[in-house]
């Protein structure tokens, strides 16, 4: 495995992306509150990939770890309606900053596409719909809430496939509103979007508030608008109650009862003026399509407790014989009367997932640092050769490196073979002495331990600092085996710690030359220099080549 190379890409203005070299940039797709998306060539499997960099990463503990959240659920998530990651590019060094995250390229969102100037058919609006069920359902159906759901986290392309994306705001193990379950926050779910039992601050809710959102999105598709625009959490809760009228007692004290936490809601509801309501009839004249205003009737439903579920709302007549065409693409209004390419969906089955998902990643406290060590193990997994690159570098900071990963670090000679921990204890050097001393047997080649390349390649580095470049590194006569005493074999052991930066408790045992003692400093890696990165890259590919010949397996 080799680490691939990177290349400088200049997107806008200020940000430049590091790719991999077989990347093409096409052109930048836009940008939010946590990066730049930008859409690239992907030469080496021949197809178009949406590559985002959130900038900085690690400057709001809470936002990156909601950036964790997203990997690591998109990750878990295999949908053909949720957005899922394709790469996670590996860092220059494990102190990162910046995170590039490879997804499908989606060329638009539904806000664009609501906001647009495209004609929006019946056909489309059920169509999207249809999908953004779809979504929903598989998520429900593994515990989890999204929380988020409004246009612009709805993906789209130009055959009118949608995808869900943004799970950073994302909840599991969600019970009910009855349950005794922790309390979730109210700040969720952009204003518009809301449920009634978040801007109440009723802090038990359920999946529920995903299927109003939804509903919102079902109402703005058939509008061309936002259906509740308000102005803060007051006039949204105004702008629900004048369209859909007074919630009556009997909804009230089913799911809020006029006691304890939900008392002072329950309360402000009486105090607001009676409102008798509208119906979706007036309010969309044009729009002919009664089916659909009983649908959006039962998932705007203002108690939750009777709103349709996303499963229920996925049989409803309304989405009997949907028309989705072999080829048909946002910019189609061919009317749907048309037999020419007909394809109906009569398969609503394979929507519900049969694994769950872990969410144990998600109960700590967060730091840069843990924040960082936890992104940089989602990209490994990915990327494994990483770990070669780093592997000294991670033990000395005592970083776990997950137990797959043993098999590999093992055929690269950096663990031994009796080492079954998740966490790897032991350090290079002293992994090397001690294969090196059971190598020593006849079946060890002569001309083992020349490693004139490595020698070279130390005698090379140059790193910020005190370091200064190994002193008088000869190599080892490859015609001499008579030379490769046990202490030749343990100089050579430290003069490759010596190219990989670690702490005094890995070389201090071994290093007899004055210069290393110095590096007892932990901060001495985070001055290592790019031209450093490359030169132990260089070691730890010449250390494959070789391993072989003077690291017994």
């Amino acid at each position: 495995m080799v680490i691939m190379r990177s290349i400088a890409v200049a997107v806008e203005e200020g940000n430049v992306y590091l790719v991999p070299e077989f990347y093409k940039y096409i052109k930048k797709v836009g940008s939010g509150a946590y990066g730049c998306v930008a859409s690239f060539y992907d030469r080496s499997k021949g197809k178009y990939i949406a590559v985002k960099k959130i900038l900085d990463a690690f400057q709001d503990l809470i936002d990156a770890k909601r950036i964790l959240r997203e990997i690591k659920l998109l990750r878990q998530l295999h949908h053909e309606n949720i957005l899922s990651i394709i790469d996670l590019l590996p860092p220059e060094s494990p102190y990162f900053n910046d995170i590039y995250i490879v997804t499908e390229l989606m060329e638009t969102d539904l806000h664009r596409v609501i906001y647009s100037k495209q004609t929006l058919t019946n056909e489309h609006i059920q169509y999207f719909m249809y999908q953004i069920l779809r979504g929903l359902s598989y998520l429900h159906s593994v515990n989890i809430i999204h929380r988020d759901l409004k246009p612009s986290n709805i993906l789209v392309n130009l055959s009118c496939d949608l995808k869900i994306c943004d799970f950073g705001l994302a909840r599991g193990n969600i019970g009910n509103l009855d349950s005794n379950t922790d309390d979730l926050t109210d700040y969720v779910v952009t204003r518009w979007y809301r449920a009634p039992e978040i801007i109440l601050c009723v802090n038990r809710y359920d999946k529920a508030v995903d299927v109003w959102s939804a509903g919102c999105i079902f109402a703005e598709l058939i509008k061309r608008s936002a259906l509740f625009a308000g102005h803060d959490h007051l006039d949204q809760l105004k702008e629900i109650i004048s369209l859909l009228g007074t919630p009556n007692k009997e909804d009230l004290d089913e799911w809020l009862p006029c006691k304890g936490n939900t008392e002072n809601a329950r309360k402000y509801l009486e105090t607001l003026p009676y409102y008798r309501g509208r119906t979706f009839f007036s309010l969309f004249p044009d729009y002919n399509h009664p089916l659909a205003i009983d649908l959006l009737n039962k998932m705007l439903c203002f108690n939750p407790k009777k709103r349709i579920t996303v499963d229920d709302a996925l049989m409803h007549p309304y989405f009997n014989g949907i028309y989705v065409g072999n080829n048909k693409s946002c910019n189609d209004t061919k009317d749907s009367t048309d037999n020419t390419d007909k394809k109906w969906i009569a398969n609503k089955g394979n929507l519900v997932s049969n694994s769950t998902i872990d969410w144990s990643f998600d109960k700590f406290e967060p730091t840069k640092r843990l924040l960082q060590n936890k992104i940089y193990e989602e990209i490994a997994d990915l990327h494994p050769e990483m770990l070669i690159r780093d592997f000294q570098h991670l033990n000395s900071l005592g970083i776990n490196i997950p137990r797959k990963h043993l098999p590999l670090l093992r055929s690269k000679g950096l663990v031994a073979n009796t080492i079954c921990s998740d966490r790897i204890n032991s350090y290079v050097l002293d992994t090397l002495l001690s294969t090196t001393s059971s190598s020593s047997s006849s079946s060890t080649p002569a001309n083992s331990f020349s490693i004139t390349s490595p020698l070279d390649i130390v005698k090379k580095l140059s790193v910020v600092g005190k370091q200064k470049r190994l002193a008088n590194s000869q190599p080892i006569p490859k015609n001499q085996s008579e030379q490769s005493t046990e202490g030749q074999k343990r100089s050579i052991a430290r003069d490759m710690c010596y190219s990989l930066p670690t702490s005094s408790k890995a070389v201090s045992a071994y290093c007899t030359y004055p210069e290393l003692s110095y590096m007892g400093d932990h901060s001495t890696n985070d001055k290592i220099n790019h031209s450093f990165d490359v030169l132990r890259t260089k070691m730890a590919l010449y250390v494959k080549d070789r391993k072989n010949s003077y690291i017994s397996n």
